[in-house]
């Protein structure tokens, strides 16, 4: 056993001090080999721990020589590190009659690794899943397990932010709710967390928190989505009150996309607009369809015409022209209506220009003419256009 692990010292150091690379990744091999074989041999916990975080210590040096290259494959440099924190860990569960400081330095390399692991240059989904398989082994090491958690915590927001990006809400809110746990465990039980890191699990949960809103209120406007499509079949009565009902539900999804600069936000401005236009708000249609299109414009598309902008666009386009319509006639026969007597100009709107609620006739009363023009300005008002009054 001696022989084996002074062969294995010999390797690892002519390893260390040499710069050819392919030269120092044999002889790290090669003192790993060595060490794999006395471990089998080794029968006192305190030699089994020695050789151990050796064998640790020459899998991290392989690991990082190996993440200096481009073409480097991620899959097997994640599991290098693995590999590296199951030889610490072992150290650790054999060296139980070791000093504090000593299994201390243990741990610290073993937080230095997960390091490593979230630092490889590849899907976050590939990291989460390394980061998982460790859990089990790792639960009883209490202070490196909630470092792990942490760990887990921040690649599972990043593996939410590249699914929403992908347009998989509902994978990216399933995974937000699962990394509560973890989060809450951190959070529960910080004691062996630094102040710093204790603050980083604290912004983790913001912004899990922030991520969870902006998922919840795209998938509520996709339902609505659908919902509005159906709406578009029913007769004119059932259409309206389905519109009506989507207004709520669109408004609440943009209310909480509402300032973060993102193609939902203006995703969400646009199906608001949308719904105003057929409530026959056009002044809030117009300023929501506006709105969109200012965040499209300072945003990069990767389709430069997507639904929602082109209902934006196209609104926006029918609007502008109705500006300039010549509308000069209709004002000049009101004007000349005005002018003989409130009677004539009254029977002439009424006749002409009828309100869109039948039921709302002609009140002209010769006693009180006053009277008779306040009731048609009510009548007349584009709020009374046959519409229920809402606050938005």
């Amino acid at each position: 056993m001696e022989d084996l692990s002074k062969k294995a010292k010999v390797e690892y150091d002519l390893a260390l001090n040499t710069n050819v690379l392919h030269l120092r990744q044999e002889y790290l091999i090669a003192a790993i080999g060595y060490w794999e074989q006395a471990i089998t041999i080794t029968v006192d916990p305190t030699t089994k721990s020695t050789i151990y975080r050796n064998m640790g210590a020459a899998h991290t040096h392989y690991a990082l020589s190996v993440q200096k290259h481009d073409d480097t494959d991620s899959l097997m440099l994640l599991k290098r590190y693995q590999t590296t924190i199951s030889c610490f860990t072992s150290s650790l569960n054999w060296g139980f009659d070791r000093s504090e400081d000593w299994k201390d330095g243990i741990r610290e390399k073993i937080k230095e690794a997960l390091d490593k692991i979230c630092s490889v240059n590849c899907p976050a989904l590939d990291k989460l899943d390394k980061l998982l398989q460790m859990e089990m082994s790792l639960k009883s090491h209490s202070e490196i397990c909630l470092y792990l958690y942490l760990k887990i915590s921040s690649v599972s927001i990043d593996v939410a932010t590249a699914q929403q990006k992908k347009g998989e809400w509902r994978a990216s809110k399933q995974n937000l709710i699962s990394l509560k746990q973890y989060l809450d465990a951190v959070l529960s039980s910080g004691v062996y967390l630094k102040p710093t890191l204790q603050d980083y699990c604290t912004e983790l949960f913001k912004k899990r928190q922030n991520l969870l809103l902006i998922v919840d209120a795209v998938i509520s406007r996709i339902s609505a989505d659908v919902e509005f499509e159906e709406a578009l079949k029913f007769e004119d009565l059932p259409k309206m009150e389905a519109m009506w009902d989507l207004l709520d539900e669109y408004h609440r999804s943009y209310a909480s996309l509402k300032g973060s600069g993102l193609e939902q936000e203006a995703i969400s401005a646009s199906r608001l607009g949308r719904i105003f236009n057929h409530l026959l708000f056009k002044d809030k249609a117009r300023k929501h369809f506006d709105i969109s299109i200012r965040i499209a414009a300072a945003l990069s598309l990767d389709n430069l015409t997507p639904d929602w902008l082109r209902d934006a666009q196209h609104f926006m386009k029918n609007d502008e022209a109705l500006k300039y319509q010549d509308i000069s006639p209709e004002v000049q026969a009101l004007r000349s209506r005005a002018s003989v007597t409130t009677q004539k100009f009254l029977e002439y709107i009424y006749t002409t220009h009828p309100p869109k609620n039948p039921e709302q006739k002609n009140a002209y009363d010769s006693v009180d003419e006053k009277k008779a023009l306040s009731t048609a300005l009510v009548h007349f008002h584009p709020d009374r256009q046959g519409c229920v009054i809402r606050n938005f």
